[in-house]
């Protein structure tokens, strides 16, 4: 058997540099929501006796330390945290924050600001929660349904999109708004990260028989990542937990890609690996360099 390893496996900058400062903290830590999207990363946090996870800044008291998760927070509660006087780790992503300050600058400039992502993400709600004249949609329906019911005598809008949205999708939604010919200001901030890991994905396809994505089913860019697996590798099988899966099922596969999400430890991967070295015994491992 023969494994290919993404050059890309394990977590990406944003989710390995919050992860780092809260799991070497020597002090009690208060975390606001979960750092990243997934289970074993958060048990790994949550086993550290000077760690908790919180869901609600009411929980966060004068003077003690609560650090922010990568996804961001929406500006209110953030605020809510300044007046509280307590010790801010923003380890919010950058590549998120950089959302934000758009959707803060059409704030100020009064304009009206279109934000393509889940509704429900915590990501998406941070962001959102920065421009009072938000409008977020998903698809090229919620697209075709804002742009034709539009009474608003300023046409002046600025479009972002949800970190680890899907990239084909986004840009079937801005042909979408580009059609309707109005004044749009038009920024692709999916993450590079992201993007690297689905175009690998791509390119193996070609000459392997397997891909197998690890991540969590909670998070976005690894459901984004599976997706894309589904699309282009001939058989695709998508692994949260190394201790759960059946190896079984890859007795009769020659040729093995191994990627990961973005929110996902290297540990877990190498974990994955030396699973498959005792299930198969010979196997050949080869990284993508």
């Amino acid at each position: 058997m023969k494994v290919i390893l993404s050059k890309y496996y394990g977590p990406c900058f944003g989710v390995s540099s919050a992860f780092e400062e809260a799991i070497n903290a020597k002090k009690n830590i208060k975390i606001l929501g979960e750092i990243a999207h997934n289970q074993i990363l958060i048990n790994k946090l949550k086993n550290k006796k000077n760690i908790k996870i919180i869901n609600d800044i009411s929980e966060v008291n004068k003077n003690e330390t609560v650090v922010i998760r990568t996804h961001g927070i929406k500006i209110e509660d953030f605020n809510n945290l300044l007046s509280k006087n307590v010790n801010i780790i923003d380890k919010t992503c950058p590549k998120v924050k950089i959302v934000q300050k758009i959707a803060e600058n059409a704030e100020k400039e009064n304009k009206f600001f279109v934000l393509i992502g889940n509704a429900k993400h915590p990501e998406v709600i941070g962001i959102s929660s920065r421009c009072k004249n938000t409008f977020i949609i998903s698809n090229e329906k919620s697209a075709k349904d804002l742009f034709s019911n539009i009474k608003f005598e300023c046409n002046n809008f600025i479009v972002a999109a949800q970190t680890t949205f899907d990239s084909q999708e986004f840009e079937k939604i801005c042909q979408v708004i580009k059609n309707f010919n109005f004044n749009v200001k038009i920024y692709n901030t999916i993450c590079n990260d992201s993007l690297n890991r689905r175009k690998e994905i791509e390119l193996v396809s070609n000459f392997v028989d397997s891909s197998i994505v690890l991540g969590s089913k909670t998070s976005s860019n690894s459901k984004n990542l599976f997706k894309t697996a589904q699309n282009f590798s001939k058989y695709s099988v998508f692994v949260e937990n190394p201790e759960d899966f059946n190896f079984d099922i890859l007795k009769n596969k020659e040729k093995i890609f191994i990627t990961s999400a973005a929110s996902v430890l290297k540990e877990t991967v190498l974990d994955f690996l030396n699973r498959i070295h005792i299930n198969f015994k010979k196997i050949n491992l080869k990284q993508i360099i």
